[in-house]
Formats: C-alpha cells, structure tokens, sequence
C-alpha cells in the first residue's frame, strides 16, 4: 500500500466479519480505514490485495478507482471477500 508521505494506520478499525449463517453468503468482509498519523482523519490510499495464488482482487465496489493491479480507496471501505488469505 502506498499512501505518500502520510502516516498510515492500517488498520485503524479492520475487521474480518463472517456472514450470519441465515447470510447464505460464501465469504465476509473486510472494513479498511486508512488514517493520516498526524490528524486521524481518514485520507485517500492506493492499495495492491493478492490473494494466496498471488491473484490481484480487484473491490467489488466498482466505483473504486482500479488499474491493473491496485485500486484506490477514499479512506473507508468495506471489500466483500471470499475466506482466504490475503496480501496488501
């Protein structure tokens, strides 16, 4: 994750959060917030997510922006996930 000359606190509140079970989803999900060190307010990030066979994930939320092998998150998000392991 490359956020500039910011200080960042990934996460701030990140939270893996399974479906109920009446969900009758395959995955969860991930709340990311990305914090400026100095003010604690949420700041713009750009973020690479691998999954465990080194597969970009591109959100599921279209309206992030995305190329290539990275998209960029206004300070909040929530990814929809399947479970796994991931790399940021």
């Amino acid at each position: 994750m490359h956020c500039g000359r910011f200080t960042y606190l990934l996460p701030l509140l990140m939270s893996l959060l399974s479906p109920g079970p009446s969900a009758g989803l395959a995955g969860g999900q991930l709340e990311l917030i990305v914090v400026d060190g100095a003010t604690g307010q949420p700041i713009a990030c750009r973020m690479h997510l691998r999954d465990a066979r080194g597969r970009t994930r591109r959100p599921t939320d279209r309206t992030l922006p995305f190329w290539h092998d990275h998209f960029v998150l206004p300070g909040k998000t929530v990814l929809r996930l399947p479970p796994g392991n991931y790399e940021f």
